[in-house]
């Protein structure tokens, strides 16, 4: 483990342990980095108008004020939302709380299996629906934000956490953030039917803090992993964990010692016969990714698969449209539109699962495939990861001639999967 990951990890995990401020407030994966890199965190727009109020005002009652100001303006207009998409409310015993994911689909089509006729999904980045199920008073909303606003400046104030002192306005301004959706998520769960007894979280947002801080007796809360975790993950008190893989469970152990935690492997048929198929799993571009800075890579990936007589399809993540690929490379194949991964693996049969940080490989792994992972692009992502990618895949960078060794020999691609698959258990065990 790097210097700079294991300092995240620490800290992290102080923040997890520590009982002087309500953990929600200090969740903050940004934070938590720039802390270790020592720079000044990076804020849009409206976290900037929050860092020049609490930097006047200070950890004060005055701050109090502001916060609670904050937290009733914004819960307002989301219950006002609320209140105009409400119209049946429906009364179901499991809810999948969601953000948009590319895999929640089959997610919730596992749970509906799971649990038939019992499930409702939400997305929290949408309030509206919310109100599927329940809408909060406005009185209770305004409870809870007196209540938690008065907690979170008392704490910072009292607090003695050298890790809290130092950075009080740091944590304050992203508590700030993240407030209105504590608030808003904790009154709802409160406003839940009796008949629901099972909440799935697949994030460690403010709203899955605020629902599990929520007073609710006899309701279990999980959390299901989606993705790679990154080390700077700060978790709410989940009763239940399902993870993807045997190492980020024992990590998750680690942070909630109080949780079920398990390893749920969610596919289990391997793929025995690989045809000649590289199936490019693609990431979506962002703030500090976009595929266009590494077109040559892609040029001489697809170059090599054309020389070595493999067919490339491309699975374009669920985040972004293929226009990139058919500006750039339109005379590729791409994967058939709202197809799961596991479907697309079971249909192609794919030799090779290509793709930059990306939890597809390390399920491409395990079910059999050998995933190639392009460093290039991939290092800052990386180094934030529980899950040490980089070494349970082999690296597409330098690799050309082993990877074309691997596609013409059956036998030694065998023993490569199982080389890999061996390595992944060792390091879960140890």
């Amino acid at each position: 483990m790097s210097d700079r990951k294991s300092q995240i990890a620490n800290i992290a995990t102080q923040l997890q342990q520590q009982r002087d401020v309500p953990t929600w407030a200090v969740a903050s994966l940004t934070t938590i980095e720039a802390i270790v890199d020592e720079k000044a965190e990076q804020y849009g727009p409206r976290s900037q108008w929050f860092l020049w109020l609490f930097r006047l005002l200070g950890v004060t009652r005055l701050s109090r004020v502001a916060l609670l100001l904050i937290g009733m303006i914004t819960t307002t207009i989301w219950w006002c939302r609320c209140k105009r998409a409400s119209r049946h409310p429906i009364t179901p015993s499991v809810i999948f709380v969601g953000f948009g994911a590319g895999c929640e689909p089959e997610m919730i089509a596992e749970l509906q299996a799971e649990f038939p006729k019992q499930v409702a999904a939400i997305n929290e980045s949408v309030y509206e629906s919310f109100a599927a199920i329940a809408v909060p008073s406005l009185l209770d909303l305004y409870k809870v934000c007196c209540v938690e606003s008065r907690l979170l400046i008392k704490t910072l104030q009292l607090t003695r956490l050298p890790l809290l002192q130092k950075y009080r306005k740091a944590w304050l301004v992203g508590a700030a953030i993240r407030f209105p959706d504590y608030v808003f998520a904790k009154a709802w769960v409160e406003a839940l039917p009796d008949k629901t007894n099972r909440i799935i979280i697949i994030s460690a947002s403010a709203v899955a803090f605020g629902i599990t801080d929520a007073e609710r007796d006899r309701c279990e809360i999980e959390y299901r992993q989606h993705g790679l975790h990154r080390s700077a993950l700060v978790f709410p008190a989940f009763n239940c964990v399902r993870t993807l893989n045997e190492l980020e469970a024992r990590h998750l152990a680690a942070r909630l010692p109080r949780a079920i935690v398990s390893a749920v492997r969610r596919y289990t048929p391997r793929i025995t016969t690989n045809e000649p198929t590289l199936l490019f799993v693609s990431a979506f571009d962002g703030a500090t990714f976009s595929k266009r800075h590494y077109l040559d890579i892609l040029q001489g990936i697809f170059e090599w698969a054309d020389r070595c007589g493999i067919n490339v399809v491309v699975r374009p993540h669920p985040a972004e449209d293929d226009s990139f690929w058919r500006e750039h490379f339109p005379s590729l194949a791409r994967d058939q539109l709202g197809r799961t991964f596991y479907a697309s693996i079971r249909a192609l049969k794919p030799r090779f699962v290509f793709g930059w940080w990306s939890t597809c490989l390390i399920e491409a792994l395990e079910a059999g495939v050998i995933p190639v992972l392009i460093l290039t692009g991939s290092t800052a992502a990386l180094e934030g990861m529980v899950y040490p990618l980089e070494v349970a895949t082999i690296t597409w960078e330098s690799n050309e001639q082993t990877l074309a060794d691997l596609a013409q020999s059956p036998t030694r691609y065998q023993k490569k999967i199982a080389s890999l698959q061996a390595f992944t258990r060792i390091r879960s065990s140890s």
